[in-house]
C-alpha cells in the first residue's frame, strides 16, 4: 500500500482555504497513484479554535464531507476536523473516507486540558 502523510499548518478557522489545500494534495496523490492520504488532527480548521468552534464545525450533511467522500472513490482519505454530529455537541474527529463514502468517524477520547491545550473547554470527549 502506498501511503502519503501530509504535514502543514492550517489557517485557523479558514475552512475554504484549508479545504483547497486538501483537495490539491489529494488530487496530486491520486496522480501519483497513492492509495491512502492522511492529514493532521484538525487539519480542516486549525487547532486553537476557542470561540469560533460553533461557526466552523462540520455537520453530518456538510458539503465538505460530500466532496471528500466523492474523491475517496479514487483514494482513501483521513482528515481531522471539529464535528457537530448532534446540535451543540462538538468533537475533535478523525474522518475516514473510502469507496465514495464516509466510512468511519473517530472522536478523540483523551482531551488535554493544561497549558495551551484547552480541549475539554471546547470538545466533548469520544467514547
Amino acid at each position: 500500500m502506498k501511503v502519503r502523510a501530509i504535514q502543514f499548518s492550517p489557517t485557523l478557522g479558514d475552512i475554504s482555504k484549508n479545504l483547497t489545500f486538501h483537495l490539491k494534495e489529494i488530487n496530486q496523490a491520486i496522480d501519483d497513484k497513492i492509495e491512502l492520504i492522511i492529514f493532521p488532527e484538525l487539519s480542516i480548521s486549525g487547532y486553537q479554535l476557542k470561540d469560533i468552534i460553533y461557526d466552523i464545525s462540520l455537520k453530518p450533511n456538510d458539503q465538505t464531507i460530500k466532496q471528500l467522500a466523492d474523491l475517496s472513490k479514487q483514494i482513501d482519505i483521513i482528515i481531522g476536523a471539529p464535528y457537530e454530529s448532534l446540535a451543540g455537541i462538538i468533537t475533535n474527529t478523525a474522518f475516514y473516507f473510502s469507496e465514495g463514502a464516509l466510512k468511519h468517524c473517530h472522536d478523540k477520547v483523551q482531551l488535554p486540558n493544561f497549558g495551551m491545550f484547552e480541549e475539554l473547554k471546547i470538545f466533548k470527549p469520544g467514547v
